[in-house]
């Protein structure tokens, strides 16, 4: 946002502008998130050259959406992450994190959508952006349960497939069947 753009800008140390937990925060959000595009690229090699066009953002005051695609690029707001991700999963000791079991399946599923977007063109959710979709993560998680070098699947939630519901990018997802 131009606000913290400009912020930045007109500071000699950006890094006052957050504490450090939300920096920390940040920094092992970024982590996870290489881990999703390296997931996907292992499972799909023939994505590795679109997935390089996966861009971490932070849209602070916007955390109304998950990621976008413009075409070009694959924009992941890191910010919308942070209420999923809360500073008491961070450790005192050694900058580790505890990680919130939905954050990795979250962001992999995030990035699967913004790449099928990319890779159907039109914009919007029809039935060719559902197939590509799907079939990325069937790649995915048949990779993942045939193959130990990629990390195994956590449990979400109590409310299998309710991360669906969820807005995941600037569009809006319809709940109705038709």
């Amino acid at each position: 946002d131009t606000k913290t753009a400009n912020e930045l800008k007109n500071t000699t140390t950006p890094h006052a502008l957050w504490p450090a937990s939300r920096r920390r925060r940040i920094a092992a959000l970024r982590s996870l998130l290489s881990d999703a595009v390296n997931t996907l690229g292992t499972a799909i090699p023939s994505a590795k050259v679109l997935l390089e066009r996966v861009v971490a953002g932070i849209d602070c005051p916007n955390t109304t959406y998950e990621a976008f695609c413009d075409g070009e690029i694959l924009f992941i707001n890191l910010a919308s992450y942070l209420p999923k991700f809360p500073a008491s999963c961070l450790e005192a000791s050694g900058g580790n994190f505890n990680t919130p079991s939905i954050l990795p399946h979250d962001l992999l599923s995030t990035v699967a959508h913004e790449l099928a977007h990319l890779m159907d063109g039109t914009g919007g959710h029809g039935q060719q952006w559902r197939d590509i979709h799907m079939s990325l993560l069937n790649e995915v998680y048949a990779k993942v349960m045939t193959n130990s070098s990629l990390s195994q699947p956590q449990t979400t939630s109590a409310y299998p497939g309710a991360w669906a519901l969820l807005p995941r990018c600037s569009c809006q997802v319809s709940t109705e069947r038709k």
